[in-house]
């Protein structure tokens, strides 16, 4: 399989051609619901297999082979806790939250065990400098996009409100449409002189994350030190992050805005 064909495959959605197909609702559709839980399986498995083959991430992965391949591209553990027991549901397994930091790109990557041996779930956070192209758009989770002069912010937050108010009252071919386009050019243009764009975001690590990460990387680069820290569940907001961060190196700390 390319790398074209395992990008379409990585987005079908099961759900939605199970009800194409019936013309009925899942929630309300036995039959719907069922054809929708075989072609997740059968999509599952296609893509483990392929996955597999290229050492990358698959869904119920074991956590041996996970830290083999994420270290071999360059992924160093720089932190682990135990998971209370309180917080553990469905297992008498230990279970452990990682942390591992790929330095050379700014990729930090943060997840957690199911039954002691199985990634249960997590993501790889990064800054990521994109190209004056905006194909990068197609292969980003979830973020947000900075502008990296802080002097151009107010100019971008007014030309958004203005080209919303043009748009919605003119047409697509009318000359005030066309003049509010080309103001947007402009200042894309003078934004990259000045120092370009950065998305600070995340992509899930459990299927296909080093495919992603390399998607993304051909319309741009990634950065460390960060310049835009990312919301980061258990290092902003999770219960003992203010714990997590004191453990962490002081250069990653600051490097990573912490």
């Amino acid at each position: 399989m390319d790398d074209k064909n395992l990008l379409k495959t990585l987005k079908i959605d099961p759900l939605d051609i199970a009800e194409k197909t019936t013309g009925q609702s899942y929630k309300e559709d036995k039959e719907t619901s069922c054809l929708g839980l075989a072609l997740h399986i059968q999509k599952g498995k296609v893509l483990k297999k392929e996955l597999e083959s290229r050492n990358d991430s698959y869904h119920r992965m074991d956590l041996l082979e996970f830290v083999c391949i994420m270290t071999n591209v360059g992924f160093q553990q720089i932190y682990k806790e135990e998971i209370p027991k309180e917080q553990r549901q469905y297992t008498t397994e230990t279970d452990y939250l990682y942390i591992f930091l790929r330095k050379e790109k700014g990729q930090l990557l943060i997840f957690d065990t199911y039954t002691g041996n199985m990634i249960n779930g997590g993501n790889v956070y990064y800054n990521f400098k994109p190209c004056e192209s905006r194909k990068f758009y197609s292969h980003i989770s979830s973020g947000s996009l900075f502008i990296v002069d802080k002097n151009l912010k107010n100019q971008s937050n007014k030309m958004i409100v203005d080209s919303h108010k043009v748009f919605l009252n003119s047409s697509y071919d009318s000359n005030e449409y066309k003049k509010q386009r080309e103001k947007e050019n402009e200042l894309h243009n003078l934004i990259y002189k000045q120092g370009g764009y950065v998305w600070s975001g995340d992509h899930d690590c459990r299927e296909a994350i080093l495919f992603n990460l390399a998607q993304l990387e051909n319309y741009g680069e990634f950065i460390y030190p960060w310049l835009e820290r990312p919301t980061m569940y258990h290092l902003s907001c999770g219960d003992g992050c203010e714990e997590r961060i004191k453990a962490l190196p002081e250069d990653v700390r600051k490097n990573l805005l912490l």
